[in-house]
């Protein structure tokens, strides 16, 4: 059997920022020194086309949007989730899409690939 890829129709945008967030907090922000954030979830009207943007506020020794877009933070280039019986969810950075919010803040953006 292989990997089997869930539903997304079936996962609340609730359901899915909380299993994102846990899946970056671990595997990103805690090893890259990114201490402040705030997930969202963007959808489409069909709800294929799925995005979480991650609003970053830039902190001392946090990564920059420039570190980010150039690979430098550590494990962010994909987020994978595991949605139990539902199968996995995998969210892929897409660096042209990432913007500056101002000075020391901004937004990266996965899609759903």
């Amino acid at each position: 059997m292989g990997k089997r890829t869930a539903d997304i129709k079936r996962i609340s945008d609730d359901e899915l920022i909380e299993m994102f967030e846990l899946v970056f907090e671990e595997k990103i922000a805690s090893i890259n020194n990114i201490g402040a954030y705030e997930c969202s979830c963007k959808r489409d009207s069909s709800s294929s086309d799925v995005r979480v943007e991650i609003m970053i506020v830039g902190m001392a020794g946090s990564p920059t949007l420039n570190d980010y877009r150039e690979g430098k933070v550590e494990d962010s280039s994909s987020v994978m989730i595991d949605v139990g019986e539902k199968g996995k969810l995998k969210f892929n950075l897409v660096t042209k899409e990432m913007m500056s919010l101002n000075a020391n803040d901004y937004v990266a953006v996965y899609k759903l690939s």
